[in-house]
């Protein structure tokens, strides 16, 4: 029998947004899907970089938990963060909506859009690295944890 808390929370949509060229820890990507799945139902897994310059084992590591690798166009300082708030914010206003927004990202030009998804409800728990997380951000978050422990969380 499921209990109250666990029951709200499989009503709870859940997307993931990952800034692949700030937080590099693709063998820990199915930690974060279980992460997310004991949030609620997960319906976007979206991982942004520059494709062609990564390695066939980091692609398969997240095709294989099934992330939606996009591929940032334009090589410009912040292309992949541009992208990856420019399609956050297309979710945020559809009706599809997700209730908890899971950002993987430690640079400081995501604080816009945490305040953002947050004055539209939205629960935002942010994995950052260690070394380089801006603390703004991780302050900001509804929740945060580092990157290099995410499998420790769900253990």
């Amino acid at each position: 029998m499921l209990n109250i808390t666990h029951a709200k929370a499989m009503k709870n949509r859940v997307s993931i947004y990952w800034d692949f060229e700030n937080v590099r820890v693709p063998y820990q990507a199915e930690c974060l899907i279980d992460f997310a799945q004991l949030r609620g139902d997960l319906i976007t897994k979206k991982v942004y970089s520059h494709w062609h310059q990564e390695t066939p084992d980091v692609e398969y590591a997240l095709d294989r938990v099934g992330f939606d690798r996009i591929d940032v166009q334009g090589e410009f300082k912040n292309s992949a963060d541009l992208q990856l708030m420019s399609d956050c914010r297309k979710e945020l206003k559809s009706s599809l909506s997700s209730d908890i927004i899971i950002l993987v990202s430690g640079d400081k030009d995501f604080a816009s859009l945490v305040s953002q998804l947050q004055r539209y409800q939205k629960r935002v728990i942010i994995f950052g690295r260690q070394d380089v997380t801006n603390k703004k951000l991780s302050r900001l978050a509804d929740e945060f944890h580092f990157a290099e422990e995410l499998c420790q969380l769900v253990a």
